[in-house]
């Protein structure tokens, strides 16, 4: 379920995206083996347990931040993932910083199979993207800006792109 009192900030659109995130991959629930992270040095094996074990709605961007930051194989899958998207986009819309680097923040987005997500995963992800993105434009240039984190919306296009978003 969506987390109602940190998304009541967030424009309509972005609220009803969100909140059609968390049902449409509430379906899905957290892994039940060793998260496709690196444990030997790049996550902790205490934090990688954690991901699996704490409440969706609980886990923070330092959780993410790690999660993202962590060496993979190339593939990702994607039922993995498509248990904790509707909370990591969440924390990104909040303008939570969960890469170093925002334009690889949904690099594993973009390594999951394209067809591993069915029409209407697809349309959750875009409404999503695209909510995310007008208002981001809405509030252009103010440089404070939170939902473009400080980089400009060529950036944020760029990280929807890599992540696999159609961003036509």
């Amino acid at each position: 379920m969506v987390n109602d009192s940190a998304t009541t900030d967030f424009p309509t659109a972005l609220q009803t995206a969100i909140a059609q995130l968390y049902t449409v991959f509430g379906r899905y629930s957290a892994p039940q083996t060793v998260l496709n992270v690196c444990t030997a040095c790049c996550m902790r094996p205490e934090r990688e347990l954690e991901m699996r074990s704490t409440p969706l709605s609980e886990l923070s961007d330092r959780h993410f931040y790690s999660y993202n930051d962590a060496a993979m194989p190339k593939a990702q899958p994607a039922d993995e993932l498509k248990y904790f998207l509707p909370r990591m986009l969440e924390l990104l819309a909040q303008g939570c910083d969960l890469h170093h680097s925002l334009e690889i923040t949904l690099f594993r987005l973009g390594q999951c199979e394209h067809s591993a997500f069915s029409l209407e995963e697809r349309a959750a992800i875009d409404a999503y993207a695209l909510a995310f993105f007008a208002d981001g434009l809405s509030q252009w240039p103010n440089q404070a800006n939170p939902r473009f984190m400080g980089d400009d919306a060529f950036s944020t296009l760029l990280m929807f792109e890599i992540g696999g978003i159609a961003i036509e």
